[in-house]
């Protein structure tokens, strides 16, 4: 290899800019964020902790909900704020919660 040919290598080179890119057959980029929120589950953290309360017949409390879902206190006492104001559950005792009095369709 002569010294030309090391300089044109030099030339040619372009550092790599982190992550590569994945592309579709047809050649079109995929956007590796969107291909993750395909892979998501469609249940979110409030659904999921408005089962587990619902399923429980005797009630709940947020010491139970936390090794359940593995969400911190703070995070839970958020939904629980959420679902106690959409209805879906209710206090039993204090911080006991249990499924809400569902309304029927056109009642106030």
């Amino acid at each position: 290899m002569t010294f030309a040919d090391c300089v044109q290598l030099e030339k040619d080179y372009v550092p790599s800019r982190g992550r590569k890119t994945a592309v579709k057959k047809g050649g079109t980029p995929v956007n590796p964020s969107k291909e993750r929120k395909k892979q998501r589950s469609p249940k979110t953290a409030t659904d999921l902790v408005a089962e587990l309360i619902v399923a429980s017949k005797i009630g709940i409390n947020i010491e139970k909900l936390v090794e359940k879902t593995g969400y911190t206190k703070t995070k839970l006492y958020g939904i629980v704020h959420r679902l106690k104001q959409q209805g879906k559950i209710k206090n039993k005792s204090h911080g006991v919660y249990v499924e809400g009095e569902r309304k029927k369709p056109g009642e106030i």
